[in-house]
């Protein structure tokens, strides 16, 4: 299960976008870090130029990874939170700091984009087949 692949799978990185989020920037790579659920685990999300995103969560307490909630036979209250915390972390920097992939080919995604610039409009698609991998 990757959760950072099924959310920023038709993403495309706004780097510039990602400094204002609070990424900050080493060599070829942007780092995020942020405390959650009462700064019980610190999360940390790291996206490369290619676009590529990796994050880990870490036990403040103990200086360890939690990799529990990635782990399909892991259950319960407490495991659904970090993960439903972490899933909504991503879903804020993937809303907020990169734009649609709205198909396979770079090439289309360019077109469509200066399209999106010049027109201010999104494309629709009419039917539902049309947005499949």
């Amino acid at each position: 299960m990757n959760i950072e692949n099924d959310i920023f799978k038709k993403a495309i990185p706004l780097f510039p976008k990602l400094i204002n989020y609070g990424f900050i920037k080493d060599k070829d790579i942007y780092k995020y870090s942020k405390n959650i659920m009462n700064d019980t685990f610190k999360v940390e999300i790291i996206i490369n130029e290619d676009g590529l995103v990796t994050g880990k969560i870490y036990d403040i307490a103990f200086g360890e990874e939690y990799t529990n909630f990635r782990l399909s036979n892991q259950v319960g209250e407490f495991v659904n939170s970090v993960k439903e915390e972490y899933q909504n972390i991503l879903k804020d920097i993937c809303d907020k700091c990169f734009s649609k992939k709205y198909f396979v080919f770079n090439q289309t995604n360019r077109l469509i984009e200066m399209i999106k610039n010049k027109y201010h409009d999104d494309p629709e698609f009419v039917w539902e087949s049309d947005t499949s991998d």
